[in-house]
């Protein structure tokens, strides 16, 4: 097996899923434009096949690329939000033209991050899940993941494909047992975000699991393991030294609304009783979307485990579990990373199963995103 072969093989998944994204962004666009009051901003209005991409979250990474980090109080902060992909953008952003204007040099930056680390991701996730099956499961497990309702977030100004791209490659260069690479390549997960941490986990399994087969002590070289946590160590001691509180992202991780801090159940209870509008048609089709996405990943998570190994249910279990403490809101974009769990679908889903899943994928998924790029809150 090659890596050209893996990067050829994952390319007409990524194209036709990325391709179909932004057509179905500038469609939503300009069929329904825009009201002066139905956006905060918008920073390509003349460009909509990019504009529906860049909402939401993607505004705070635009403020640590302007301003820096800030912290005013535990409502008016951006410090929860990690560096690796703000630096990322920043450096891609020296690059474009000034003449663009510096919202829409963020934009265009962000959005060619993300790209580039989906078309990474992916061709790691093609990779691993040939190390860990075959060939035609590797296939399958791409498509799955491109069609994924929540796979839109791979290419918007979000973390999430910069974060897969990290994770999977780690993952990779475990199993190969290049431990330096594989911690380093975790540490990087760790700066962009907190679940990154279980990625170190994860290898940090993979590893030891190894020795146990062999009968052997851990060489020097699971030493490099150490390095594992470094990205969010190293960001905590910062906004530690920074703001004067080596506990302040814990702080603001754990500043919830009512309802989301009386944990999930309160949280549904509030979602469901609120008057029946579109909003809170959309926000309570979130929340069964998201437990649709819980259920996924738990049950598949245990298959991975039975099927790859003990880390391949560590890493999707803790990942959705820590949200799930208090929220089932962006379960579905939490999900859309979790290689495992489609690694072990690709596997286990029988052919018939398989098409099915891909179209009903297809369908939710542009429709959501169409929702998305008109600035509904799907997170």
């Amino acid at each position: 097996m090659s890596m050209v072969s893996a990067w050829r093989a994952v390319l007409p998944a990524f194209v036709v899923s990325r391709v179909g994204l932004l057509l179905i962004g500038y469609a939503s666009l300009r069929m329904a434009p825009l009201g002066p009051h139905d956006a905060p901003w918008q920073f390509l209005p003349n460009a909509l096949v990019f504009d529906g991409l860049v909402r939401w979250d993607s505004g705070w990474y635009r403020t640590i690329i302007a301003w820096g980090y800030y912290y005013e109080s535990l409502k008016h902060e951006n410090v929860h939000f990690f560096p690796v992909y703000p630096l990322l953008v920043r450096g891609v952003m020296t690059v474009i033209p000034q003449s663009l204007g510096p919202d829409a040099a963020f934009a265009y930056a962000a959005v060619f991050v993300s790209h580039v680390a989906c078309y990474l991701g992916l061709a790691g996730v093609c990779t691993l899940a040939r190390l860990k099956s075959d060939e035609a499961a590797a296939e399958r497990c791409v498509w799955l993941m491109c069609v994924f309702p929540y796979s839109f977030f791979f290419s918007a100004a979000y973390t999430e494909s910069t974060y897969l791209a990290f994770a999977v490659w780690a993952f990779v260069h475990a199993e190969r047992q290049q431990w330096a690479r594989a911690s380093l390549l975790a540490a990087l997960a760790s700066g962009t975000r907190i679940p990154g941490l279980f990625v170190g986990a994860s290898i940090a399994w993979i590893c030891f699991a190894e020795r146990r087969r062999r009968v052997s002590a851990p060489g020097k070289d699971a030493l490099w393991l150490l390095a594992a946590p470094l990205g969010c160590l190293v960001y905590a001691a910062y906004v530690g030294i920074r703001f004067h509180d080596p506990l302040l992202l814990f702080h603001v991780s754990t500043n919830l609304p009512g309802h989301y801090a009386r944990g999930i159940f309160m949280h549904i209870a509030h979602v469901f009783v609120q008057p029946h509008d579109l909003a809170s048609l959309i926000e309570r089709t979130t929340i069964i979307l998201s437990l649709f996405s819980l259920a996924f990943v738990l049950w598949m998570s245990l298959v991975a485990g039975r099927l790859f190994g003990s880390a391949y249910a560590l890493f999707p279990l803790a990942s959705i579990a820590l949200p799930s403490l208090y929220t089932l809101d962006a379960n579905g974009r939490y999900a859309s990373v979790l290689f495992p769990v489609f690694m072990a679908a690709a596997v286990t889903v029988p052919t018939p199963l398989y098409r099915v899943a891909c179209a009903v994928s297809v369908t939710v998924g542009a429709a959501i995103f169409a929702l998305f790029a008109r600035w509904r809150h799907i997170t």
